[in-house]
């Protein structure tokens, strides 16, 4: 017997959602009827197909993944250098000196050249950026003689 619109008993929205949840659960699993867990086979199953189209392996043992992707940064960064041999500061300078176009690009030239902009001096000196900053807000005052 069903109830009058409107009429609520106590439970009714539990087993609303309870419905709901299971007919949400039956068509990402693709099963006619809920059957407690298929949401977690169901997961684990598209998972497994995931990762084994990600790595080529048809079964999944732990750190598939991880290796995976060192194999890959590992080939990009090959392929990016083109040499083998990665050292610190490898991809930065290439990155660089394709952006730039300066083939003889060292690592902490665009800082250089940044400071001698900045400062107006060929050969940076700790301090000569404050040095800059403080002419720059007071200028050139001669100091006050003490009478």
């Amino acid at each position: 017997a069903g109830k009058e619109p409107g009429e609520y008993e106590f439970g009714d929205l539990s087993i609303e959602v309870d419905k709901r949840v299971k007919a949400a659960v039956c068509d990402f699993s693709g099963k006619e009827t809920y059957e407690a867990g298929d949401l977690t086979r169901t997961i684990a199953d598209k998972t497994a197909v995931a990762v084994a189209e990600f790595t080529g392996r048809d079964t999944y043992s732990f750190g598939d993944i991880t290796r995976e992707l060192e194999q890959r940064r590992a080939a990009w960064v090959k392929n990016y250098l083109q040499t083998e041999d990665y050292k610190f500061g490898d991809i930065t300078t290439k990155f660089v000196r394709d952006f730039t176009g300066k083939e003889d690009y060292q690592f902490g030239d665009i800082t250089k050249a940044a400071i001698k902009s900045f400062t107006g001096k060929d050969e940076y000196q700790f301090g000569d950026i404050t040095k800059t900053i403080g002419q720059a807000l007071f200028g050139n005052k001669p100091r006050k003689e003490k009478d």
